[in-house]
């Protein structure tokens, strides 16, 4: 009896380790650790349909600016100033902008769209000089992690994925298959999987962290070893050998 327990205990222990070959960044590839090919440096982010932006404009002009800046000084509803005063990209590629209608602004950098603007403005809207200046309100990713899920903002085009995981994965994520779904021009969508522990992945494409991605991060398949379910078990299992054998002893005195 007391082999048996023995053995058990042992198996579940091996069940619950998570070496370090599963949970270390920046390992050589090599060994169940994948190489990755070197990626050119990433293009600035392009606008998408279901985007939202805002436009900025600046000149000497104050009655301009206070016309075509929709931004306010406050929010109203608990909406954001961003969000409240944002251009939403529709299906046929284009915002509504005051005086100039539709503006085609999907598949632009912010600014190649910027230059649009003032090419269009410029002369016949505005005769003084002026700049233009867009941003993305939805400048941020989603993580899907082995605890919860969350929006992660995204403070420029240069945020890696070890920024953006730094309080995710938990010690018990599967480093080693990290997918991320990626939108693509058209509306279209990618999905690439790629390892956290490879030092390769400083110079792949999975490195720099794109507008609107989704990483998923999953579990471990012996997940449910955790130390405290672990512990729960084992002590489960010792109450249940412990009644065998007092029960065993209690038959064989008859």
């Amino acid at each position: 009896m007391k082999r048996i327990f023995f053995i058990t205990a042992l198996l579940l222990l091996l069940s619950a380790c998570v070496t370090t070959h599963k949970v270390n960044y920046l390992q050589e590839p090599g060994k169940g650790i994948p190489a990755y090919e070197q990626a050119a440096p990433p293009d600035d982010y392009r606008l998408q349909v279901g985007d939202k932006i805002n436009v900025y404009l600046y000149s000497l002009d104050k009655e301009a600016n206070s016309f075509f800046n929709r931004s306010s000084s406050s929010s109203t509803g608990g909406e954001s100033v961003s969000e409240s005063s944002s251009y939403i990209i529709y299906a046929d590629s284009c915002v509504h902008y005051p005086v100039l209608g539709d503006v085609k602004v999907a598949g632009k950098t912010a600014r190649e769209a910027a230059l649009v603007f003032k090419e269009k403005l410029f002369g016949s809207v505005i005769k003084e000089d002026f700049n233009i200046r867009i941003t993305l309100v939805n400048d941020y990713c989603y993580v899907v992690g082995e605890t919860n899920s969350r929006q992660v903002a995204l403070p420029n085009r240069q945020t890696t994925i070890f920024q953006v995981l730094s309080s995710e994965p938990g010690d018990y994520a599967d480093r080693g298959h990290v997918k991320v779904f990626r939108q693509l021009g058209g509306g279209a969508t990618v999905m690439k999987e790629f390892d956290l522990r490879s030092k390769d992945l400083l110079h792949s494409e999975f490195y720099y962290v794109q507008p609107n991605d989704v990483i998923y991060v999953r579990s471990f398949k012996g997940q449910f070893f955790k130390i405290g379910a672990f512990t729960t078990m084992l002590s489960t299992i010792l109450s249940v050998i412990s009644f065998g054998t007092f029960i065993y002893g209690i038959s064989t005195r008859f």
